[in-house]
């Protein structure tokens, strides 16, 4: 969470540090005013909106691998290799940030976001593919800059299916991970953990 470009600034935090009990039991609660539920749902809102923006990269990328050609049209390679990087840099530095600063605050209260957990180890799944994908597209790159690589508007002499695999490798675990780190932060499991005073109170 935080700016789309730029996450590093995290606030000090009044959210109380040890242990509490355990989650409420679904069903059991009473259900939540329109504005209760808008002060739960509100870190689930803010982080489909950094997703979205990876959601709608994949989109770019694999349409590309599957016209064989950069994508949007028009876009010339380099600037599609621009684009893929920053997707694979935004993203390793989005779960940076979770990992150190969001996720430790959020386990105080929910298993989930703790070490080895689930959402941690999703980060895990998605990586070594990441890193990968990363590794092709800086190499791409470098060809190109040393012009071992014909550079065309259609993308002719680069290595779509190879890209492609690469993103399978991981893709199946990054969309999961959206969907379900989304759901996770939604009101109606927020409000499970969480007192309406301990929302207000979150840095993010």
């Amino acid at each position: 969470m935080g700016n789309a470009t730029s996450e590093t600034t995290v606030p000090s935090i009044a959210v109380p540090s040890a242990l509490l009990a355990e989650a409420q039991p679904e069903g059991t609660l009473l259900p939540p005013t329109s504005w209760e539920y808008k002060q739960y749902n509100q870190l689930a809102i803010k982080m489909d909106y950094f997703h979205n923006i990876f959601r709608d990269s994949w989109r770019t990328m694999n349409t590309a691998c599957q016209n064989r050609a950069p994508f949007p049209p028009q876009t010339s390679l380099p600037s599609f290799l621009d684009a893929a990087l920053h997707f694979c840099t935004h993203l390793k530095g989005h779960h940076d940030l979770e990992e150190t600063y969001y996720f430790p605050i959020l386990a105080r209260k929910m298993p989930c976001f703790a070490k080895e957990m689930e959402m941690p180890s999703q980060h895990k799944q998605i990586h070594g593919g990441l890193l990968e994908l990363k590794r092709f597209l800086e190499g791409k790159q470098r060809d190109l800059e040393k012009g071992q690589m014909m550079e065309s508007s259609n993308g002719q002499g680069f290595e779509w299916e190879r890209m492609k695999e690469i993103m399978d490798t991981f893709g199946d675990a990054l969309w999961r991970h959206l969907d379900e780190e989304v759901e996770m932060l939604g009101a109606e499991n927020m409000r499970r953990y969480w007192t309406l005073d301990e929302m207000r109170c979150m840095p993010f």
